[in-house]
């Protein structure tokens, strides 16, 4: 156990020590939302060997899963919410430790104004940032102190220390309209709001934990990477991930234990959590193709293109292969920068012409130009590669749909459909070509089934919608388009059509109403 103690107070020249001994105490907290993408980081710190940590509560709030994360790596999952006092901005939080530096907390009562005192934390993601300045003022009856430390976001939750390494306050805000003016919540009024607050049962995380080996107590780094390899293998990611974190804490520099214990957040699509260690894993060792490649594919799954298009361009530096040209192709895909994608593409395609999925990819892309021959070369490429691609005859279906090619369509759609029955776009695009070639009943019924599948799709309502006008049975077209417009008030075809067939119905108001609705949709 470490814990920081003292009572002398101690000289500028004591402060290195005093900051050295606390900081391992002192972790960023990663909260992440439903979908493990990272909400909102902070600061937080042990106050007990066991695990027992004290942060702000509006650092956790609105949080599906929380983690600690130390300075040397070791990452630590919540086990329960002990207390939580939005009112007071206190949260005491419980995670599977053991064994671990922490700080005391100590009392406000006997300071002054003028004494100096410490923050550390984690503005901007900086982890362990340092901050001296003075106390400035009590405010509230002393239950908030003005500091003239800065706070800076990613610091709340940080540790007050005075100059004996105790905790006379957690960093809380900062009054922007003024300049450094810092608050912290004073020792007091945190053991205040602590025995004033509910006992929170918090629900389960969205990554279980599990509870650590007993053995990690005096086992070494390399024993820890060898069980957390063969607990991953076996299935068993929440043991592999706290023995990992142990073999980083035990050997800060071990890059292994950073680059698996990343690929099981990835695995588990905390994709935060990964980057995170890919990152470090880079630092650790510069030249490492597989981290920027998995490090890209974390920042595509979240959604950040131009951070994975960063990244794979470091993988593709370091080894150009199939993997990184095609996921880089799929991230310039999602930005529209088609010319680039197309590229991206081809270059696999070079590498491994046997795959038809970057055909597809790039058949699909050739569709949405409309460079139709091109996309059929490709996308018929990509079926005789794998015959049950499901997908590839869609999207050949929709090139043969763009040039009225109805009859090859369907023929598509249907070999579609066979492959993939639960797919309601196929049903609904074939729906489409049958309703192009007049064939009424055999739409109606591939729309009825695409919106059984997909009762959500508002252009199956809508397609269906235009069949029953073109029936003259407009009570039913009204239904489905009022449908669609509910399901997707931004449908201007829909207000179309549904103006249309109120001008049929001889309801010209409404019709008015509508396409004047469609118009501001299209001006848009």
């Amino acid at each position: 156990m470490i814990s920081i103690l003292g009572t002398a107070a101690v000289h500028a020249a004591d402060i290195p020590a005093l900051v050295q001994k606390a900081k391992p105490a002192i972790v960023e907290i990663l909260t992440f939302d439903q979908q493990n993408k990272l909400l909102k980081t902070g600061t937080g710190f042990f106050i007990s060997p066991d695990g027992v940590l004290l942060t702000n509560y509006h650092v956790i709030s609105g949080g599906s899963s929380i983690m600690a994360k130390m300075s040397n790596g070791a990452v630590f999952f919540l086990k329960s919410i002990v207390t939580a006092s939005e009112a007071y901005d206190v949260a005491k939080l419980l995670f599977f430790a053991t064994d671990v530096p922490y700080l005391t907390l100590g009392s406000s009562s006997s300071a002054v104004e003028g004494q100096r005192i410490l923050v550390i934390g984690n503005p901007e993601g900086l982890e362990g940032t340092v901050s001296d300045g003075i106390i400035s003022a009590f405010r509230a009856g002393r239950t908030m102190i003005q500091i003239t430390a800065p706070v800076s976001p990613g610091s709340s939750g940080s540790p007050v220390l005075d100059e004996s390494g105790n905790v006379i306050g957690i960093a809380t805000q900062v009054l922007k309209e003024g300049q450094n003016l810092n608050f912290a919540i004073s020792a007091e009024t945190i053991r205040d709001a602590i025995a004033k607050s509910t006992v929170v049962t918090p629900s389960p995380p969205s990554v279980p934990v599990g509870t650590p080996a007993p053995s990690i107590a005096g086992s070494s780094a390399q024993d820890c990477f060898n069980r957390a390899f063969q607990e991953v293998n076996s299935g068993n990611y929440e043991s592999g991930i706290i023995d990992y974190s142990e073999a980083i804490r035990l050997k800060p520099d071990n890059a292994d234990a950073y680059y698996n214990r990343a690929l099981v957040f990835k695995y588990r699509k905390q994709y935060g959590a990964a980057i995170s260690g890919f990152t470090e894993a880079i630092r650790l060792r510069p030249g490492w193709s597989s981290a920027y490649f998995n490090m890209g594919l974390a920042n595509f799954y979240l959604g950040q293109f131009d951070e994975a298009i960063s990244d794979l361009d470091g993988a593709i530096r370091l080894k150009p292969d199939y993997d990184a040209y095609f996921y880089r192709g799929l991230a310039y895909d999602s930005l529209k920068q088609y010319s680039k994608a197309i590229s991206d593409y081809t270059e696999a395609i070079r590498l491994k012409p046997d795959s038809p999925y970057a055909y597809n990819n790039r058949g699909n892309l050739y569709k949405d130009l409309k460079q139709s021959a091109k996309a059929i070369t490709d996308l018929s490429e990509a079926i005789r590669l794998a015959p049950d691609f499901g997908l590839a005859y869609m999207n050949r279906a929709l090139t043969y749909y763009s040039l009225e090619r109805y009859d090859k369509a369907i023929n598509d759609d249907t070999e579609a459909i066979r492959l993939m029955p639960e797919n309601a776009v196929a049903y609904r695009n074939r729906g489409c070509s049958y309703t192009f070639l007049k064939q009424f009943d055999k739409a109606i019924n591939d729309l009825d089934e695409a919106i059984r599948l997909q009762p959500d799709d508002a252009y199956s309502f809508g397609g269906r919608g235009s069949i029953f006008r073109a029936l003259k049975q407009y009570d039913k077209a009204i239904s489905d388009f009022t449908e669609a417009i509910r399901l997707q008030p931004d449908l201007a075809a829909a207000y179309e059509d549904r103006a249309i067939t109120y001008d049929k119905l001889g309801k010209s108001f409404k019709a008015a109403q509508d396409r004047k609705k469609a118009k501001e949709l299209r001006g848009r």
